[in-house]
Protein backbone atom coordinates (compact mmCIF):
# COMPACT_ATOMS: atom_id res chain seq x y z
CA UNK A 1 0.00 0.00 0.00
CA UNK A 2 1.05 3.66 -1.13
CA UNK A 3 1.08 6.38 1.93
CA UNK A 4 1.14 10.18 1.04
CA UNK A 5 2.18 13.08 3.11
CA UNK A 6 -0.97 15.11 4.56
CA UNK A 7 -1.31 18.30 2.16
CA UNK A 8 1.30 17.27 0.04
CA UNK A 9 1.27 18.89 -3.70
CA UNK A 10 2.31 17.54 -5.95
CA UNK A 11 2.14 13.77 -3.43
CA UNK A 12 5.14 13.09 -1.10
CA UNK A 13 5.16 9.27 -1.43
CA UNK A 14 6.02 8.11 1.98
CA UNK A 15 8.20 5.09 3.08
CA UNK A 16 6.82 2.95 6.05
CA UNK A 17 10.10 3.29 7.30
CA UNK A 18 10.13 7.43 7.38
CA UNK A 19 6.34 7.77 9.06
CA UNK A 20 6.31 8.15 12.67
CA UNK A 21 4.47 6.50 15.15
CA UNK A 22 1.22 8.61 15.99
CA UNK A 23 1.63 10.57 12.17
CA UNK A 24 -1.35 10.62 10.26
CA UNK A 25 -0.87 9.49 6.16
CA UNK A 26 -3.37 9.23 3.77
CA UNK A 27 -3.08 5.82 1.52
CA UNK A 28 -3.48 5.04 -2.16
CA UNK A 29 -7.53 5.28 -1.64
CA UNK A 30 -7.53 8.46 -0.30
CA UNK A 31 -8.05 6.84 3.75
CA UNK A 32 -6.88 9.28 6.27
CA UNK A 33 -4.39 6.75 8.89
CA UNK A 34 -2.42 6.94 11.92
CA UNK A 35 0.60 4.87 12.62
CA UNK A 36 -0.02 2.46 15.74
CA UNK A 37 3.01 0.49 17.34
CA UNK A 38 2.03 -2.03 19.72
CA UNK A 39 4.80 -4.03 21.64
CA UNK A 40 6.71 -5.31 18.28
CA UNK A 41 3.83 -4.94 15.43
CA UNK A 42 3.02 -2.02 13.36
CA UNK A 43 -0.52 -1.21 12.51
CA UNK A 44 -2.39 1.77 10.41
CA UNK A 45 -5.59 2.59 11.69
CA UNK A 46 -8.50 4.38 10.00
CA UNK A 47 -8.88 7.45 11.41
CA UNK A 48 -11.46 9.05 8.35
CA UNK A 49 -13.03 7.56 5.57
CA UNK A 50 -11.66 8.63 2.32
CA UNK A 51 -13.59 11.46 0.51
CA UNK A 52 -12.66 9.97 -3.04
CA UNK A 53 -15.58 8.37 -4.66
CA UNK A 54 -15.17 4.66 -5.40
CA UNK A 55 -12.66 3.72 -8.20
CA UNK A 56 -10.60 6.86 -7.77
CA UNK A 57 -7.15 6.58 -6.60
CA UNK A 58 -4.61 9.53 -4.87
CA UNK A 59 -2.11 8.85 -7.80
CA UNK A 60 -4.37 9.48 -10.76
CA UNK A 61 -5.37 12.60 -9.27
CA UNK A 62 -5.03 15.90 -11.18
CA UNK A 63 -3.95 18.63 -9.51
CA UNK A 64 -7.21 20.69 -9.47
CA UNK A 65 -8.59 17.67 -8.11
CA UNK A 66 -6.21 16.64 -5.49
CA UNK A 67 -6.22 20.39 -4.67
CA UNK A 68 -9.95 19.73 -3.43
CA UNK A 69 -9.34 16.55 -1.94
CA UNK A 70 -7.22 18.12 0.38
CA UNK A 71 -9.84 20.80 1.53
CA UNK A 72 -12.21 18.33 1.76
CA UNK A 73 -9.86 15.85 3.87
CA UNK A 74 -9.38 19.11 6.28
CA UNK A 75 -12.77 20.02 6.44
CA UNK A 76 -13.66 16.35 7.45
CA UNK A 77 -11.03 16.16 9.63
CA UNK A 78 -11.89 19.31 11.87
CA UNK A 79 -15.15 18.05 12.36
CA UNK A 80 -14.32 14.74 13.83
CA UNK A 81 -11.71 16.32 16.17
CA UNK A 82 -14.39 18.39 17.17
CA UNK A 83 -17.16 15.90 17.66
CA UNK A 84 -15.50 14.91 21.47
Amino acid sequence: MNYYKVNSEPLILLSEDRIKAGELVYNELGTCMRKVHVDSNVYYVEVLESVLNEGEIMSELTPTQLNLFWKLSRNKLKKHENKD
